[in-house]
């Protein structure tokens, strides 16, 4: 009877806090809630520093597990989940993948260098993340290696207009976006990696000669 009250929110877990929760200690109505469109979750970083106008998890530092933390935890999805050995996968679901080229670049060379000690570790994975990650295109070529089957690009729309009006390209550069979307594109492709792009239409300024 005393109006709304609002909680404040808790602290970020950051660093090696995050190494402290562990999917290993998930029971296992905990890890079947895991599953979402017939693959599996997986989240081993928190955060993106952009400020997209429709993201809730915006203007934040990217935080991320260990390397070490990530192997283990992945070891352990494919034991629980041998189905992203086949015709499944397991979908990196971090807000945003590949933030950090050289991050992206040892998880896939880690991956790599384990399935040639153990041939019985390899798995089929997906990730999301921003056209301006995929540009390069022996980065894309390694995460193919690595087992990369599908990449959802943020590329929201085409218009100039409307991406302007999303804050989607960094520093209002929308010719440079709409560049590298073109490029990170064509990398993907000719990295036999499936490209699958994240479109939003229905903004208050949009029109039909938009759309």
């Amino acid at each position: 009877d005393k109006g709304i009250v609002k909680n404040p929110l808790a602290d970020r877990l950051i660093g090696s806090d995050l190494d402290t929760i562990s999917i290993k200690n998930f029971d296992e109505e905990s890890l079947r809630k895991m599953r979402q469109f017939g693959n599996v979750n997986y989240i081993s970083a928190t955060g993106c520093p952009l400020e997209c106008s429709f993201c809730s998890v915006g203007r934040e530092r990217v935080e991320s597990k260990s390397l070490s933390r990530k192997m283990e935890e992945l070891e352990y999805l494919i034991s629980k989940f041998p189905q992203v050995q086949e015709d499944e996968r397991i979908s990196i679901q971090d807000n945003f993948f590949g933030k950090s080229v050289r991050d992206t670049r040892l998880l896939c060379e880690a991956i790599i260098a384990r399935h040639e000690e153990d041939s019985s570790f390899y798995f089929n994975w997906d990730c999301q993340t921003r056209v301006e990650s995929m540009t390069d295109p022996t980065l894309t070529d390694l995460m193919k290696e690595a087992g990369c089957v599908a990449v959802y690009l943020g590329v929201e729309n085409f218009s100039e207009e409307v991406l302007d009006y999303l804050k989607k390209p960094i520093a209002k550069d929308v010719t440079k976006y709409m560049k590298r979307a073109r490029t990170s594109i064509g990398n993907l492709l000719d990295s036999d990696i499936d490209v699958y792009m994240e479109y939003q239409t229905g903004m208050p300024m949009e029109t039909e000669e938009h759309r």
